[in-house]
């Protein structure tokens, strides 16, 4: 089931769903109608460098239609505890106040969930279309599923579904800012490196992240930036999707040696995570980062580091190991969810 585009005009919808999810960078909003939350009737993206709150950013996507959803699911990049009403987002400071928001829908259920959560939400969900397999493994569709991705921050989660019931259980984690472990020489200077500049605790976050992207650039090539990568900062652009592009399409050596890097960690930290969860039914590798790197990691230097767990490796090559490429796939678990929103 994938997230499809905006209804064509039909009958008129009497109850609909509100769902937001809010990144440290972007925030989208989708109205859809709460029999069909997968068939939005509208879906908006927004910079939240633009709006001095998702208040302020909510009520100007509600006011081009005047609409009044009955139910709402607010996906934030922040961890989120059962009951929770109010967040403050880990990478951006907005604070999210799930009743504040209930008053200005005229007292709709509105519920909170980690941004990840809802990725985990959308993927029993995700066709073939939406999915490119890395690994193909044996997969158990009653084991659980484990989710990655690097983006603002490097989220992880995992999906339980319920054959007797039907229930999804999702845990989202924090795992992402566990401890960074490094494997090689290169990776040792790196870690010094990074303790440097943030103390002695480095989180795989801060490696695989888009900020974590630019400090593996800076690492290996020190002020001695290139120009273009200079320009964004000077312009205050963020200066990860110049890195990328340098390594991807103009040769640029520093950035592809960079790009290099990233992929292999990011197998590193994808095969721990297989490692604690057992996920038999297959990792998931979210996030815009994966979609965009999608070539290198299909080459083989992500999965050479997923599997290097010595022992155990024969375990990781059953894992299938997919990167979810349809576009809103957080929107589309916040869809799903706000369904069940009371």
């Amino acid at each position: 089931m994938r997230l499809l585009p905006p209804d064509c005009p039909g009958s008129p919808v009497t109850a609909t769903v509100l769902a937001a999810d809010i990144g440290g960078t972007h925030t989208r909003l989708a109205i859809a109608p709460a029999t069909a939350p997968e068939r939005p009737l509208r879906v908006q993206a927004y910079d939240n460098a633009d709006w001095p709150d998702f208040v302020s950013l909510l009520a100007a996507f509600l006011a081009e239609r005047h609409e009044s959803p009955t139910r709402a699911c607010i996906a934030v990049a922040a961890p989120v505890g059962t009951g929770q009403r109010c967040v403050e987002l880990t990478n951006l400071s907005w604070r999210i106040d799930a009743d504040g928001i209930s008053a200005r829908l005229s007292g709709a259920p509105v519920c909170l969930i980690n941004d990840f959560a809802a990725v985990a939400h959308a993927v029993p969900h995700l066709d073939d279309d939406s999915l490119v397999s890395v690994q193909p493994g044996q997969p158990d569709p009653l084991a659980p599923a484990a989710l990655i991705g690097a983006g603002t921050g490097l989220g992880q989660a995992l999906v339980l579904e319920c054959h007797e019931t039907g229930r999804l259980h999702v845990m989202p984690t924090e795992g992402g800012h566990s401890d960074f472990a490094p494997q090689t020489r290169e990776d040792w200077e790196l870690l010094e490196y990074l303790q440097g500049c943030y103390g002695a605790h480095v989180s795989w976050e801060r490696v695989l992240s888009g900020s974590g992207l630019v400090e593996l650039y800076r690492f290996r090539c020190g002020e001695h930036l290139h120009p273009d990568v200079r320009q964004a900062e000077r312009e205050g652009r963020d200066p990860a999707p110049v890195i990328t592009r340098l390594g991807l399409q103009a040769g640029d050596k520093t950035a592809e040696a960079t790009l290099r890097h990233f992929v292999r960690l990011y197998g590193a930290q994808a095969g721990n995570l297989a490692l604690q969860t057992l996920c038999r039914r297959g990792l998931f590798i979210a996030g815009g980062i994966a979609i965009h790197l999608l070539p290198l990691i299909a080459s083989g230097g992500f999965l050479d580091a997923f599997l290097a767990k010595g022992r155990f490796r024969n375990l990781l090559t059953r894992l299938p190991v997919q990167v979810i490429v349809h576009p809103w796939p957080g929107l589309l678990g916040a869809l799903t969810a706000a369904a069940a929103c009371d």
